[in-house]
């Protein structure tokens, strides 16, 4: 009885070596991303992705910082509205650059600082992943490292986060003024669902009481006795 137990065993483990893992599915992704004001500061960045090229990169088109995930996503009509309703309540805001990282599966990062104010809007979205019932990365974990992709490197590139050639300084501050909410279509393909524009918060205007007016009375005149 043993040996035909240990049988049926080795035959399902040899069978099930040869079972080629399910490719994954892209379609069932979706993003929310930053994008940032078009001003000398972004510009240096995409400078420095584009520099890239030289060293055997593929530069990123348009680096942007990614906010959350949201994976097994089976109706986009249903989780769309509720993160777009949130992020419509969001207004400008701005993130300090840190440094250069070359992480070890040869992704070039612009890592920024992970202030409580990013802190807090990436919490609120990761508040929906869950509500909603939907796996994510871990964003914002403790170890969550917001960051912006610039570029990809082949395996055998030897180039080292301590001789990294770009300067950073010239991009010390990005202003997010943009949020998007996409939706993976392929390996390297992706479709824009909506766009928030980040508007400045309304500040309302300080009341005037009228300023009263002088009223002048008559003068009376009175009569002698």
């Amino acid at each position: 009885m043993k040996d035909n137990l240990r049988a049926l065993i080795n035959a399902w483990r040899s069978k099930g070596s040869l079972l080629k893992p399910l490719p994954p599915d892209y379609t069932a992704r979706v993003y929310v991303i930053a994008h940032f004001v078009q001003d000398a500061a972004y510009k240096q960045v995409q400078r420095i992705a584009e520099d890239t090229d030289k060293y055997g990169g593929t530069p990123i088109d348009l680096p942007h910082l990614t906010l959350a995930y949201f994976g097994d996503v089976a109706d986009l009509n249903v989780l769309v509205p509720r993160v777009e309703k949130e992020l419509r309540k969001i207004h400008p805001f701005s993130v300090a650059v840190l440094r250069l990282e070359l992480m070890p599966h040869r992704s070039l990062w612009l890592t920024v600082a992970r202030t409580p104010r990013l802190h807090s809007i990436a919490d609120r979205l990761a508040d929906i992943v869950l509500w909603c019932g939907y796996s994510h990365r871990g964003f914002p974990t403790r170890n969550w490292v917001p960051h912006l992709l610039l570029a990809k490197f082949p395996p055998d590139t030897q180039l080292e986060t301590s001789t990294l050639p770009w300067n950073t300084q010239k991009c010390n501050t990005l202003t997010v003024n943009k949020l998007l909410i996409t939706h993976q279509l392929d390996e390297n393909e992706f479709e824009v669902l909506a766009q928030i524009p980040l508007s400045a918060k309304k500040t309302a205007k300080p009341t005037r009481t009228p300023a009263k007016k002088k009223v002048t009375r008559a003068k009376t005149t009175r009569k002698k006795k």
